[in-house]
């Protein structure tokens, strides 16, 4: 299977390349799709009524990232890019694209995490955990061979 994930700043300039050089990410399937439904509940009657038009949660797209390099310096400047690939702006856009089948996701801030283990430092590796928050649907486009 062919998984590419990249970054994109809101223009939709590319800012960093998940699968290569030195990067090699895993998507993990996000979990559920939730629906927000606003009631109003009354003090003195049982139940509740709608208050307004269900909408979606956002959703959380979970990505693990092998950064690896030729030192530790190399990785150490790796995990800097992605994480100001990933941060350094309040709106960008991931692109998840499976065998020709490409999802557009609108993205906001992640959150992430990297512990420091003495084996990443003597296997010039670092693995980053991203939860990245994006728009409750995706723009879908399909390659026509």
């Amino acid at each position: 299977m062919n998984l590419e994930l990249r970054a994109h700043d809101a223009a939709g300039t590319l800012v960093l390349d998940l699968n290569s050089g030195g990067y090699k990410a895993k998507l993990l399937p996000v979990s559920s799709q939730v629906w927000r439904r606003p009631v109003s509940k009354s003090p003195n009657v049982g139940g509740s009524s709608p208050a307004g038009p269900d909408v979606l949660e956002e959703v959380t797209q979970e990505l693990s990232v092998k950064i690896t390099g030729s030192s530790w310096v190399e990785v150490c400047q790796r995990l800097d890019a992605l994480v100001d690939a990933v941060t350094g702006s309040p709106k960008w856009l991931l692109f998840i694209s499976v065998e020709g089948y490409e999802e557009t996701w609108r993205a906001a801030r992640a959150d992430w995490d990297s512990p420091r283990r003495s084996s990443d430092v003597m296997n010039l590796s670092r693995v980053v955990n991203l939860s990245i928050p994006c728009q409750p649907t995706a723009t879908i486009t399909l390659e026509t061979p």
